[in-house]
């Protein structure tokens, strides 16, 4: 009685199949260096193995593929035309793996990628420029992109992805998902028409009955609160959407006063004084907003530069708080 076998079911030749592609992936080094060496005990001795270990992966795969890979002569392994084709096929993918890692490491290392960077104006004239062409010039691959807009707008869009840090000053975090580290503290300083005597030095009290200019997203908060300490009335504020540059014009032309940062005042501007604000808590803190879940490297990178460069540079700073 003759016994008719079955043929194969689709589920075990795709079984065949991955079994084969499996074990020519893992078995890919070996080739490509049987073909380049022409010789099983050559490709043994480049790969650190017996002779016979090499021998038994071939065979074993070229059963599963049902093919010979391999023509063994005297002279030496010669590759088959599907040896030569399966070769070179490999090699291009190894080339693309090779790549695939170097990409990776790349972008682990802040080699390339990007970094998204909000900042509002008060950092424009601070230590920050130094910061960034460190940054620059240590990472020359990252593609940086630079965004100035007011603290609020600044904060919804680190929340949201669309920044991957902010530099933002006196910030206090309105999300749990936002990380805000102080760098830095600055002095404030009152801008006073140059019309206008003002010692170098002033209090709270000078704000008493004056109108003073801001832009939009200013933080007053902490302003309204150290007033408040002081036994000082509220000044009438007045928002203006312009540049720094522009309110400080509108300061000289004697339409109100300014409170700026240290690092602004001592640029200097015509037709305009600072004096600074002789207070306790008179100062800002200038701080890098991020979000907490952040997986970014060359935002690492940005963050380990600017500890780096205040840990250097700390007796040119006010007193940070790192």
């Amino acid at each position: 009685m003759v016994v008719k076998s079955r043929p194969p079911s689709d589920s075990k030749i795709k079984e065949r199949f991955e079994d084969a592609e499996a074990l020519l992936f893992a078995s890919s080094q070996t080739l490509i260096t049987v073909l380049r060496a022409r010789s099983f005990s050559e490709a043994a001795r480049v790969l650190g193995v017996r002779q016979s270990t090499i021998s038994r992966q071939v065979r074993s795969l070229e059963d599963r593929l049902g093919v010979s890979l391999f023509e063994r002569c005297a002279a030496g392994t010669r590759a088959t035309d599907a040896g030569l084709r399966v070769a070179a096929r490999l090699e291009q993918i190894s080339a693309l793996a090779r790549r695939a890692v170097q990409e990776a490491r790349d972008l682990g290392e802040a080699r390339s990628g990007r970094l998204r960077l909000g900042f509002v104006g008060s950092f424009a004239t601070s230590p920050a420029a130094d910061i960034l062409a460190r940054y620059r010039r240590l990472q020359p691959g990252v593609r940086l992109q630079l965004t100035e807009l007011g603290a609020t707008e600044l904060s919804r869009q680190v929340i949201n992805r669309e920044l991957d840090c902010a530099w933002v000053a006196s910030w206090r975090s309105p999300s749990p998902d936002l990380v805000c580290e102080v760098l830095w503290k600055e002095p404030l300083y009152l801008a006073v028409p140059t019309t206008r005597r003002t010692a170098e030095t002033v209090l709270w009290s000078e704000l008493s009955n004056q109108v003073l200019l801001a832009r939009p997203g200013a933080e007053l908060d902490l302003l309204y609160s150290a007033l408040q300490q002081a036994g000082v009335a509220r000044p009438d504020v007045q928002f203006h959407d312009c540049s720094r540059e522009s309110l400080m014009a509108l300061v000289a032309q004697g339409d109100g006063v300014a409170i700026m940062t240290e690092s602004f005042a001592r640029l200097g501007r015509s037709g305009v004084r600072f004096a600074r604000i002789d207070e306790p808590g008179a100062e800002v803190a200038m701080c890098v907003m991020y979000r907490r879940d952040r997986d970014n490297p060359p935002l690492r990178r940005l963050l380990a530069i600017t500890r780096g460069w205040l840990g250097e540079n700390h007796d040119k700073l006010p007193p940070l708080v790192l």
